[in-house]
C-alpha cells in the first residue's frame, strides 16, 4: 500500500510540475522557446564532451601532508603516539 500512495504522490507531483511549466512556457514568445532549446542543447554538448582534468588544480599528497610524527602532550596522553595510554573516559 504506502508504494501505491508513493505512486500518487509522485504523479500529483509530476502533474503540478507540468502546469507550472506549461504557464511559463505559455508566457514565452516562440523566439524565446527556441533560445531555450538552443541553450539546452548547448549545455548538454558541453557536459557530454570530454573533461580537460589537466586544467585542474593540483594538491600532491607527498607536499599537502607532513611526514614528520608531530604529537601533542595532554591529560589523557599523547595525542599522536602509537601507544598513548588511554583514561577511564576513552573505555
Amino acid at each position: 500500500m504506502p508504494r501505491i500512495a508513493a505512486r500518487r504522490y509522485d504523479a500529483k507531483l509530476q502533474r503540478a510540475e507540468d502546469a507550472e511549466m506549461d504557464a511559463a512556457k505559455r508566457a514565452l514568445s516562440p523566439a524565446d522557446v527556441e533560445a531555450c532549446v538552443a541553450a539546452a542543447a548547448a549545455l548538454r554538448t558541453a557536459q557530454d564532451a570530454p573533461q580537460d582534468v589537466d586544467s585542474l588544480p593540483r594538491l600532491l599528497v607527498a607536499s599537502a601532508v607532513d611526514r614528520d610524527n608531530v604529537v601533542w602532550p595532554s591529560e589523557y596522553g599523547v595525542l599522536g603516539a602509537r601507544n598513548a595510554p588511554c583514561s577511564s573516559t576513552c573505555r
